[in-house]
């Protein structure tokens, strides 16, 4: 497969993928058959075509690396949001015993004002 063939069907694989609304591998097909450069030239020659057979083993071994980038995706947000969950736990109990003592004081400051009056 010519460099310009994959490139154009990972482009429309891509592109349905981000619509939502996935190519089929028989019109795919087809309109290679079809499309035309700037020049109004065909953009792929009959020995560039590929079978809907083809274009179908391509998008599975692109949807099938795309649930693997997926996956680790949603691993590493999953992981990055308990380090965060546990520096905020950290935080809030390294933070805790100065609050107490923030509290105390100023028990103690309240005291001694009571006292003065």
């Amino acid at each position: 497969m010519t460099d310009k063939t994959k490139t154009y069907l990972v482009n429309i694989f891509e592109q349905g993928s981000q619509i939502g609304n996935k190519a089929h591998p028989d019109q795919v097909s087809r309109q290679m058959k079809l499309d035309k450069d700037v020049d109004v030239k065909l953009l792929f020659k009959p020995d560039e075509w590929r079978t809907p057979q083809q274009i179908s083993q391509l998008f599975s071994r692109l949807a099938a690396a795309q649930k693997q980038v997926d996956e680790k995706d949603f691993a590493a947000e999953e992981t990055e949001l308990t380090l965060a969950t546990l520096r905020n736990e950290v935080m809030e109990q390294e933070l805790l015993p100065q609050r107490l003592l923030s509290a105390r004081e100023t028990y103690a400051t309240l005291l001694i004002r009571s006292w003065a009056h």
